[in-house]
Order: structure tokens, then sequence, then C-alpha cells
């Protein structure tokens, strides 16, 4: 298995709870937006929240500033009440670091009334399996 790392930032605690999943099931490291990046990371696997249709401006921040020699392959995991896809701009921030992307996920979150219990234990363990597989590729 590639060397892996596990990067997340979050408001409501469900891109903590996907990304600690992750991070145990990977057995990489876990570390929030802000936290030094391993050395000779193979695979960085980023998680955030979709909030208004946008990531943390932290999140994007750390990832724009990161060194484009750091790593060389990114996994996308987002999670939203409503949008099913990574934002553009931190598309576009892995893209200007020269970073290929390996997978681009979407899990269902809730806000308020709107899809309690998101992202549910099977949610996470199907993205789980789907990761394995990408890392492993």
């Amino acid at each position: 298995m590639k060397k892996t790392a596990v990067l997340y930032e979050t408001m409501t605690g469900h891109s903590k709870k996907i990304a600690t999943a992750l991070s145990e099931a990977l057995k990489a490291p876990l570390l929030r937006a802000g936290q030094k990046l391993p050395e000779a990371v193979e695979v960085l696997v980023i998680v955030s929240g979709i909030y208004g249709g946008k990531s943390k401006e932290s999140l994007l921040d750390y990832v724009a500033n990161l060194d484009p020699g750091s790593c060389c392959n990114v996994i996308f995991v987002t999670s939203s009440a409503g949008v099913k896809k990574t934002p553009l701009v931190l598309r576009e921030a892995v893209s200007r670091l020269g970073f290929e992307v390996l997978g681009d996920h979407s899990l269902p979150g809730s806000f308020l009334f709107l899809r309690l219990f998101h992202p549910s234990q099977s949610d996470i363990t199907q993205l789980i399996k789907e990761i394995k597989q990408e890392v492993d590729a």
C-alpha cells in the first residue's frame, strides 16, 4: 500500500468522523488543516465538508500552500447535505500543484433536519472499500 495521509477540516464534525475512519482503515496519519504533512506521502486523502457550496477557507489555504514536492496523488472526499462534487476552487488548488486526482467521492451529510444520521456507518464502510482500491491501484 502506498504511503498515505488523511487531511481534513470540519465545522460540524462529519468530516472528522469520516477522516478518522479512513485514517484507521488505511493505517495513515490523520491531520487537520494546518498540521505538518509527513514526508514522502504518495496519496493524500482530503476530506472536506461543503458549506454553502464551498470548502472551509482554512482547508483551501492549507492545500494552496502545500509544497508541490510533498505529494503526488490526491483523493477527494466531500460531505454535504446538498452539493455532490468537490468545489472547483479546491480542485484548481490541487491542479496548480501538479497533483493527480485518483478519486472523487461524495457522501451525504446532514444539515438541521435534512438527511439526519448521515454520513451513516454503511456510507463510510463503502467509502473505505473504494478508497482502499484506489490507494492500492
